[in-house]
């Protein structure tokens, strides 16, 4: 998707048909763009997936200089995330982590 090149001429519904077709379905369904040329470099990306492991992969692929396990066209200069999946990262971080006072202990 960061190149901007459409994986397929179908129409997203007949895309992911196709994939059901192919018995490839929910996660495994590969990504695909559909009229969209691809990210500028100036545009920004806030991360909202509360799964740390995805969402650490997919930040590094789009933001990380030294990432370099796959061929990508640019990566994002602006980059905010809901919270902090990695204390190595320096994005910015929307809701830093709390830690809940005057709680009962059992």
């Amino acid at each position: 998707m960061a190149f901007g090149k459409p994986a397929s001429q179908l129409t997203p519904l007949e895309y992911i048909q196709h994939s059901y077709k192919d018995n490839i379905t929910d996660e495994f369904i590969k990504p695909a763009s559909f009229g969209f040329g691809g990210f500028d470099e100036n545009d920004g990306l806030v991360m909202t997936n509360f799964r740390s492991d995805r969402a650490r992969e997919i930040i590094q692929a789009l933001g990380d200089e030294g990432f370099s396990e796959f061929e990508h066209p640019k990566r994002f200069k602006h980059i905010v995330t809901m919270c902090e999946y990695d204390e190595r990262f320096s994005y910015s971080i929307l809701f830093e982590k709390q830690k809940p006072k005057n709680t009962s202990q059992r």
